[in-house]
């Protein structure tokens, strides 16, 4: 990754890496297992439930200089990356969309692949 890659293409990649590479996802077979919630277990069996899975990830923002915030909202695992333009927003459940943007009065989504 070029150290001048702006925000939005670090996220791309980091997307990618994350769930396509690396294979971190819901575990949606067994999503109440307690090993969804023990850090250690998530990162040997790529599998969690949302929370754990925004930790990994927000550790691995760290990593490429993005600082991610988690946000709290009732029944929900949400993150927040504030940049110059504005604040973005990624439901960890929907990996698939990176981030969903305001653009003056209407949203767009900019999508990971």
């Amino acid at each position: 990754m070029s150290s001048n890659a702006s925000v939005i293409q670090k996220l791309r990649l980091l997307n990618h890496f994350f769930s396509q590479e690396l294979g971190f996802a819901i575990n949606v077979n067994n999503y109440y297992d307690a090993d969804n919630s023990y850090l250690q277990q998530v990162i040997v069996k790529r599998r969690g439930i949302p929370i754990s899975l925004a930790m990994v990830y927000m550790k691995l923002t760290q990593q490429i200089s993005v600082m991610v915030k988690r946000l709290s909202f009732p029944g929900h695992c949400l993150m927040k990356l504030t940049i110059p333009v504005g604040r973005h927003h990624d439901r960890s459940r929907k990996r698939r969309k990176l981030i969903t943007r305001a653009v003056g009065r209407t949203a767009r989504t900019v999508s990971a692949e």
